[in-house]
Parts: structure tokens; C-alpha cells; sequence
């Protein structure tokens, strides 16, 4: 049996004695795949932010629905916000940027709404198979782009001006740019159309490409897919891996379109009804009662399944792109966090005896040392650090702080500490695991230093479900919180302004002089309904100055070691610590409290 060869002839199987899956992979393995950039738009990027409200404005009259628009490179959308690069590459022309936004998010829009992303196993699929990924993405772009000239007559200027120009069909595979010369036949025949790429008819992709642009608007969901899974099969047998996709084109996320809250949550608390054998024999009975054979209400009574906790409170929400709160947008739903068996928790302590012990010692002498207080308004010594920030501050012609004393104290102030713990979905797994024995073992700290504290997770499934849960309240039950601790759960995104403003409100109820909010995380805050990128850093950072001006100090410990700038945003310059990983968590956490609490 012959198969396409790379310029659209044949070509035997089993090439180099490695078969067709062995060397897809290493064709792939140079390229990075992954999410976008979700890229910040700089505060005083104004030119930007007047962009994104003209491209609102225009796509909502366009399409007759309203969309949120967001920054990425490249463009993609996830069913609420669009999401257009804040910078086009190649030179700064007006005219081709307006052609190109308009370009880039009518066709992310168009997308959504030919309603690809409703179809759940066909998502999974291209959520495992990049190569099936990208050939469905181009054709769906070439179905897109075929119905403008009835749909969107006015949109085939743009279109000829963004296909035209080489920047914007710059091509990529995932993060890296490949070059356009030299592309095999079958890529230039799938890339015609798209971008300026001239090359020889190859028939089996032509018959592709012509079948998604002929389909109706009814048909094209059933039909993509098959063409898609053929062309992709057709690819493999070349041996040619993923085609490229040109920048103006975007990029697919099938991922974020099989989030299933209602789901998790039923998967997350299976183990409450009991082992499978039980829940078997339980359905028999019921089944049973319903014909009459046993008298209802005689069979054991499984104990109730508490539903999640009614406590909701609202906070509101910066919204940076219009300068204005949304007034009670988000929504938190307190709850007990999920438990299991105390047993987990004796087993984190039981196999860190000589890292806790260890802990403890030093957070024992931690109780009765003498320290420096800074930035007080009269003391024995001068805090050489504030009066040099106060004479640089006379030089810059700002009032400076009268605080720039030492003194000398014996005894602690009364602290309250509150620890919100991430437990979105990207903490799945191995950070999840070392973030449970860190709270395990600084809870324990604390409670040898005799400090006032409460431990809270957070997630969420967009605005309306933010959920803190509660792994240890202020004055808990041990035996309860030992279940809570033992047993943390993963899972949906990080809104974190809302659940910070949660968490200042709790600790504006204690009556302590001091009191400290420490946010364990793993990355950017981001969730569903376009909270991402500079949106979520700008409510974030917004939520953090509320609570400095409540007099809640905050201090976040990360574990994303790849980029700060976005947390120096939010936290300021001193307001976190950066850990090279989960597993030095542990250890590092007691070290950041105590050197907070020298302060």
C-alpha cells in the first residue's frame, strides 16, 4: 500500500525502520505547546485599551452578541472574551492594524459560534492529539473565512490586506516560528487562501479544504470533524507532523472548553456515598421499595450529603479597561472544605517527625526573642533604611515618613494570621501534595508559637462561584480540621481579588493588633469569563491596596518561578516571596512568617 509523500507523491511505510508514531514525536519535539501568553497590558498603554472598547463595540453590532475583549498573543477566544494581541508584528501601519484586529476577532467569534466547542468527546480528542488540533483549526478557519462574501461582503477588503501581508501570515507551530520556504506541498495546499503561500494542487487536501467551505451552517459540525480526523491521518502517513498556522489565524483551546464544575464536584465527593459494592447493594434496595418488596424507610439510612454551605457574600470587581468597579459581581460561597479520613493527616506528621520537630525549635525561640521593631515613631536607635528612603524622598520632593525609629521589644503584639491556600486546578497533583504538607507543618508551627490563626482554600468556576472553603477556622475543632487538612482537593480557576476582599473582611473581625493574610499560589490569577491576563492582575493588585488600607498586611508566597513581574504588580516590591518549587515549600513558609514577623 503506497501513502503521500511530503510533495504530494508516495512513499513506503516504515521509513528508517521507525514507525509513524515514533516519528511524529520527534518531529513535534522541538516545538513548546501550552497555553498563550495572556500578556498585560501595560497601565499606560491608553492607545490599547481605546482599541479593545472600538473593537467591542464593533463585534458586538457585527455579531449581534456581546463579547468581552481581552489580551493574548496569539488570538484566541473562550466563549466570553476574545482575546486579540496588543501588538501586530511588522511595521506600525493604522490602516493594516484596524484590517487585522477586525480580521482577527470576527474569526475568533465566527468560530465559537458555529458551535465547534459544544461537542465534548470531539474536544477531547483535539486536547490530546495537537496534530488533529491544528488541521482542525485551519479548517475551521477556511469554513469561516469561505462565508464572508455573503455573510460579511465588507470584511473581504480586510481580508485580502491581513492574507497579503507577510507579518500577519507569519507561521507557527505552537511557540515557535518556522519559516515559510521550503514548506512540503500538502502544508502550502492547506495554507492557500490563508496567507500568501503559492505551491502545487495536492488533491486529497484541496478535496478537504473544498468539503468544510462547501458544508451549510448546519452541516459544518458534523462534517469538520471527520474531514479533520482524515487529513490528520493523511499527515501521519506522510510523516509530516502538525502544519503550521499563520499569526493572524490564532490559536485553538479545546481545554478550556471541557471545564465541568457541576462534574468535579460530583467526582470530588464520590468517596461520601461509600465503596462501589455499597452503593450496588443500596441501589438494589431502593429498586426493591419502588416494587413494594421491602417496607421503606426498614434499610439502612446512609448518612445525608451535606450540600455545599449557603454563606454568600458579594464583593465588587475592577474592571480596568473601564476604569470602574462592577458592583457586587462576585459572588463567594463559604464551605466547609471536603474531608476524609484523620489518619492522613497522622501520616503527613508521622513521615516529617525530624522537619517538624525542627520547626518547632525554632519557632519555640521565636516565642521569647527580643527583636527590633521598625518604622516606629520614637525608639533608641535610628532605622538607617527609612531615613535613607526619607532622604531620598526630600530629594523627590515628598513628604517624608516620620517613622524612622528602632525600638527594643521584649513580648510579641497580639497577631491573628489567615493562610488562603490555592487549590485551583493547576495545583493538581505533585503541588498539591507538597502545599497539604506545608500547611500541615506551619499550622503546627503556629500553634507552637500560640498564634491566633485560621487556614482557607479557594478556587473557583467565574464570578458567580467562588468558593472558599474552610480548612481551619479561628477556633475549629481539632479532630475536624485534622479531616479538612489531610484531605485537599484541586480543582477550577484562582479569581483571586474577590477571595482576597473575602479574606480582609474575616480579619477586619479580630480584635489582634496585628493581623496577616499569607496566600500560598502557584501562578497567575485566572478563571473563566475573560478573568485573565491584565484583568485579573489589576483586580488582584486593586483588592491587595483595599486591605493595606484596612490595615491588613499581605504578604503571597509563589511558586512560579518563571516570571515576577506580574507579582510585583499586584503584591508590590516587598510584598513576596518567589520559591524555586513546591517541595521547598515546606520549609521556606515557617522562614517567610518569622521574618514577617520581625518587621
Amino acid at each position: 500500500m503506497t501513502e503521500p509523500d511530503v510533495n504530494g507523491g508516495t512513499q513506503q511505510p516504515g521509513r528508517d525502520g521507525i514507525d509513524d508514531e515514533e516519528y511524529e514525536k520527534r518531529l513535534l519535539a522541538p516545538f513548546l505547546y501550552g497555553a498563550p501568553d495572556l500578556l498585560s497590558v501595560e497601565e499606560g498603554s491608553l492607545h490599547h485599551a481605546v482599541r479593545a472598547q472600538h473593537l467591542k463595540a464593533w463585534l458586538m453590532m457585527v455579531t449581534g452578541r456581546e463579547w468581552h475583549i481581552g489580551s493574548a498573543a496569539p488570538a484566541t477566544n473562550d466563549g466570553v472574551v476574545v482575546y486579540v494581541p496588543p501588538t501586530l508584528p511588522g511595521p506600525d501601519e493604522p490602516r493594516v492594524a484596524d484590517h487585522a484586529y477586525r480580521v482577527m476577532a470576527l474569526l475568533q467569534a465566527e468560530i465559537f459560534s458555529m458551535g465547534f466547542f459544544s461537542q465534548r468527546e470531539w474536544l477531547r480528542e483535539l486536547h490530546q492529539d495537537w496534530v488533529l488540533q491544528v488541521c482542525s483549526h485551519l479548517l475551521m478557519a477556511h469554513a469561516v473565512v469561505a462565508r464572508w462574501p455573503v455573510s460579511a461582503p465588507g470584511m473581504m477588503g480586510p481580508l485580502a490586506t491581513v492574507t497579503a501581508d507577510l507579518h500577519l501570515s507569519e507561521l507557527w507551530v505552537g511557540r515557535k516560528q518556522v519559516p515559510s520556504v521550503g514548506l512540503p506541498a500538502p502544508f502550502c495546499a492547506l495554507l492557500a487562501g490563508l496567507t500568501p503561500i503559492k505551491g502545487a494542487k495536492v488533491d486529497w487536501v484541496t478535496e478537504a479544504v473544498e468539503a468544510v467551505q462547501s458544508a451549510d451552517s448546519t452541516a459544518i459540525r458534523l462534517v469538520l470533524p471527520g474531514v479533520a480526523q482524515r487529513l490528520r491521518e493523511s499527515f501521519r502517513s506522510a510523516r509530516l507532523g502538525a502544519p503550521p498556522v499563520p499569526f493572524w489565524v490564532g490559536a485553538l483551546h479545546p481545554g478550556w472548553f471541557l471545564e465541568d464544575a457541576a462534574g468535579d464536584a460530583k467526582r470530588a465527593n464520590e468517596w461520601r456515598s461509600g465503596p462501589k459494592p455499597l452503593q450496588k447493594l443500596l441501589r438494589r434496595i431502593r429498586a426493591k421499595e419502588v416494587h413494594g418488596e421491602v417496607e421503606p424507610g426498614s434499610r439502612f439510612q446512609a448518612p445525608p450529603l451535606v450540600p455545599p454551605g449557603t454563606e454568600a457574600a458579594r464583593y465588587n470587581e475592577w474592571d480596568h479597561v473601564s476604569g470602574r468597579y462592577r458592583i457586587g459581581f462576585a459572588r463567594i460561597i463559604e464551605a466547609d472544605a471536603p474531608t476524609g479520613p484523620a489518619a492522613a493527616l497522622e501520616q503527613i506528621i508521622a513521615s516529617h517527625r525530624m522537619e517538624l520537630a525542627a520547626i518547632r525549635a525554632e519557632f519555640a525561640a521565636l516565642k521569647i526573642e527580643q527583636r527590633w521593631l521598625h518604622g516606629q515613631a520614637e525608639g533608641s536607635e535610628l532605622d538607617m533604611d527609612r531615613v535613607i528612603q526619607a532622604a531620598v524622598g526630600l530629594r523627590a520632593h515628598q513628604s517624608p515618613d516620620p517613622n524612622h525609629f528602632l525600638r527594643l521589644q521584649h513580648e510579641h503584639r497580639p497577631l491573628a494570621v489567615l493562610t488562603l491556600v490555592d487549590l485551583s486546578g493547576s495545583t493538581q497533583g505533585s503541588v498539591l501534595a507538597q502545599q497539604q504538607r506545608a500547611v500541615v507543618l506551619f499550622a503546627e508551627a503556629l500553634r507552637t508559637l500560640g498564634v491566633v490563626h485560621a487556614f482557607y482554600g479557594f478556587s473557583s468556576e467565574g464570578a458567580q462561584a467562588c468558593h472558599f472553603l474552610r480548612i481551619r477556622d479561628w477556633a475549629d475543632d481539632e479532630t475536624e480540621v485534622a479531616k479538612r487538612m489531610g484531605s485537599l482537593m484541586a480543582g477550577g480557576g484562582s479569581r483571586l481579588g474577590a477571595h482576597i476582599r473575602h479574606a480582609t473582611a474575616k480579619l477586619m473581625t479580630r480584635s489582634e493588633e496585628d493581623r496577616l493574610l499569607l496566600i500560598l499560589s502557584d501562578g497567575r490569577p485566572e478563571d473563566r469569563d475573560g478573568y485573565r491576563g491584565q484583568y485579573g492582575i489589576a483586580d488582584s493588585a486593586l483588592a491587595v491596596r483595599e486591605a493595606g488600607r484596612s490595615g491588613i498586611h499581605i504578604h503571597c508566597v509563589s511558586m512560579d518561578s518563571s516570571e515576577g513581574a506580574y507579582l510585583r504588580t499586584i503584591f508590590g516590591p516587598r510584598g513576596y516571596t518567589v520559591v524555586p518549587s513546591a517541595e521547598h515549600l515546606a520549609r521556606r513558609l515557617p522562614m517567610v512568617f518569622r521574618s514577617l514577623s520581625r518587621r
